[in-house]
């Protein structure tokens, strides 16, 4: 059977030829379906690239302005947000989260700080007060938080604080800038840079959005051990919704992100800072990127190296090489990560989701760009 050969657009530098080659192999082997790769060096965008479609038939072509459910790489970007508050003087790191927040102060969270939730050590993975299915309804969601006692001593343990984190961030900077932090991104990061992500999408957004091929969260953590941390964590997520309803794509909590390579791209190059004017201080980036923790995620259960919120290059999260590597990977292949030794940022956003593990494209373009260099 023939298929339709992938259509390739944008522009690469002579010296990433090889990320372009490898980009334009796998988009034409006929296992994916659209896709897009953004890398700078120093600030300088040197790869550019999109192509595919937008759907398994082959009927909307992946264009230059294409968005696409990037999962969980907005929870890095969300960060930025954060980081740009604590700069400002509005939050502090090692100030007590009830500070902020006085409700939070509940079930023996009073001494919680910022940076434990930054760090995923609050032990507060789960929300067990908070009702199936009630994960967009946002002051149910806050309530629960507040409830929820540590489920492990703060500090003592980290594990991905896969749904509360986002909900984390957008609370606290409603309580010390007022607005959610759909909002503040958008203010201070998306049109400033011109970055194509968004949390929560407006009707002009939808529009160039991809269907995202996967399984809805509930199918994906289907198996799992009731009792597990990992399974309780999602349980304020409807069962059978999709990634691509308008519900979720209007969900303005950064545990999900939509943009595109370029953008994504855009915001690690300025985590650099290099040739661009610097969001957050240098000295408070290189302590938000540190490594706070390393060892089994005890959400996860996999060997991990942790910095706030992102994620340390290691052999389960593959970066571009160097261990001050920091990013965030999104479920199902899509990634934002940035090397401060080499000077390089890199995204890739697809819309054919696949397992842990098994993001070849994702990888095999990871030591394109990494060689280049």
């Amino acid at each position: 059977m023939m298929t339709t050969p992938a259509p390739i657009g944008g522009s690469c530098s002579p010296k990433f030829e090889r990320v372009a080659e490898t980009f334009k192999a796998h988009l034409s082997d006929g296992n994916e379906i659209g896709a897009g790769v953004c890398v700078f060096l120093h600030g300088e965008k040197v790869v550019d690239l999109w192509g595919g479609w937008h759907d398994k038939g082959h009927q909307q072509l992946w264009k230059s302005d294409s968005i696409v459910c990037m999962q969980s790489t907005g929870k890095g970007v969300a960060l930025m947000c954060i980081l740009m508050l604590v700069d400002r003087g509005l939050l502090s790191l090692d100030q007590k989260v009830a500070h902020y927040w006085p409700e939070f102060a509940q079930a023996g969270k009073a001494d919680i700080s910022v940076r434990d939730v930054l760090s995923q050590g609050a032990g507060l993975p789960v929300l067990d007060a908070a009702p199936p299915g009630s994960a967009f309804e946002r002051d149910v969601i806050v309530r629960a938080i507040e409830k929820q006692a540590p489920v492990w001593e703060p500090g003592s343990r980290h594990g991905y604080h896969i749904f509360t984190i986002g909900y984390f961030m957008d609370e606290l900077t409603r309580r010390v800038a007022g607005i959610p932090i759909a909002e503040f991104h958008r203010r201070n990061i998306a049109e400033p840079l011109e970055a194509d992500f968004f949390f929560g999408l407006r009707q002009e957004e939808e529009e160039r959005c991809a269907y995202l091929h996967s399984e809805s969260a509930s199918s994906l953590l289907a198996g799992l051990d009731p009792d597990s941390l990992l399974l309780r964590s999602s349980r304020p997520v409807p069962v059978g919704e999709g990634y691509n309803s308008p519900r979720f794509r209007r969900w303005g909590i950064p545990n999900a992100g939509h943009g595109n390579a370029r953008g994504l791209a855009t915001i690690f190059a300025a985590f650099l800072g290099d040739r661009m004017k610097p969001l957050v201080s240098p000295d408070l980036m290189r302590e938000a990127t540190r490594e706070h923790w390393r060892g089994e995620d005890a959400v996860l259960g996999m060997p991990l190296r942790g910095a706030l919120v992102l994620m340390l290059a290691s052999e389960i999260a593959p970066m571009l090489g160097g261990l001050n590597c920091f990013g965030q990977p999104g479920a199902g292949g899509s990634l934002g990560c940035a090397d401060p030794e080499t000077g390089l940022a890199f995204a890739f956003c697809t819309n054919r989701a696949v397992p842990v593990g098994q993001e070849a494209m994702m990888r095999a373009l990871l030591c394109a760009a990494a060689q280049s260099v």
